[in-house]
C-alpha cells in the first residue's frame, strides 16, 4: 500500500470525524474521544479489510467496543500461556477476563467474515 493512498484513507476519515464531532458536539458537551478510537479503528479497518464502516454501523460498534475491552485487560494474553490449575486460583480470573475472551472471540469471528467477504469479491472478478 503506497504512502499516498494512506494518506488519503486518512484524509477521508478525517472528513468523517469531523462531521461526526459537530453533530456530537451539537448534542453534548462532552468532548468524544470515544470517536477518535472508532476513527482510529476505522482507519485500521480499512488498512486490514479494504473497507470503510459508518460509524453507525452496528457490527462496526461492536468490534469496536470488543477491542476496547480486550484491551482493558493488560494480563489476558499472558494469561493464556499460563498452567490451567494457575488461572483457577482465586483473584486470578474475573469477569473482566471473561469479557475479554468473549471480546478475542468476536473480533476473530468478525475477521474471519471480513476474509470470506473479500475472497468472493476477488473470485467474482
Amino acid at each position: 500500500m503506497g504512502k499516498n493512498k494512506l494518506e488519503g484513507m486518512i484524509a477521508e476519515e478525517s472528513r468523517y470525524l469531523i462531521e461526526a464531532m459537530q453533530e456530537l458536539y451539537a448534542k453534548s458537551n462532552d468532548f468524544p474521544n470515544r470517536l477518535l478510537s472508532i476513527a482510529t479503528t476505522n482507519i485500521i479497518c480499512q488498512l486490514a479489510f479494504g473497507v470503510r464502516f459508518n460509524y453507525l454501523d452496528a457490527s462496526f460498534l461492536e468490534l469496536y467496543e470488543a477491542f476496547k475491552t480486550q484491551f482493558s485487560v493488560p494480563l489476558f494474553n499472558f494469561r493464556r500461556f499460563l498452567p490451567e490449575y494457575i488461572t483457577n486460583l482465586p483473584g486470578i480470573y474475573s469477569k473482566k477476563h471473561d469479557d475479554a475472551r468473549k471480546a478475542f472471540q468476536f473480533i476473530r469471528k468478525f475477521c474471519g467474515q471480513q476474509i470470506i467477504r473479500y475472497k468472493k469479491i476477488m473470485s467474482s472478478k
